[in-house]
């Protein structure tokens, strides 16, 4: 069984051929890119780590591979973050409490600026061209 918070990776391959589909600030959008990166440096990872694994032992494996494994844990916190933050907005959207435009703009903050961070990636991976970054 896997839990709900991973669920998006058994959508891998697909997600991995998503591309850039529209605004910045748009919540899909931004989901869509963090789960990208997620995935992506994820597969770095385990792509080192069993390289590895195959060429010495799995605790030198791990220590050699601890650079990536953390940048992967990083991408899935943010993306957590992100997620958690959408679903913020949306409450705040239906308890219309006046939240909802200042928590938008919290997470728009905070999303761009940490897509911005991972634009080599999202480059090199196809998933937006230059003009679109």
């Amino acid at each position: 069984s896997v839990t709900p918070s991973v669920e998006f990776m058994q959508n891998a391959s697909f997600l991995l051929r998503a591309k850039f589909s529209g605004n910045w600030r748009d919540s899909a959008t931004q989901r869509q890119a963090f789960q990208f990166i997620t995935i992506k440096l994820t597969q770095i990872a385990v792509t080192k780590l069993v390289t590895l694994a195959s060429t010495m032992s799995k605790g030198q494996a791990w220590n050699r591979a601890s650079a990536e494994l953390k940048s992967a844990a990083g991408a899935y916190t943010r993306l957590f973050v992100v997620d958690s933050m959408i679903r913020a907005v949306e409450q705040a959207k239906q308890q219309q409490n006046g939240l909802e435009s200042v928590l938008s703009l919290i997470k728009d903050v905070y999303a761009v600026h940490h897509l911005r961070k991972s634009l080599d990636l999202l480059l090199l991976s196809s998933f937006v061209t230059s003009q679109q970054a």
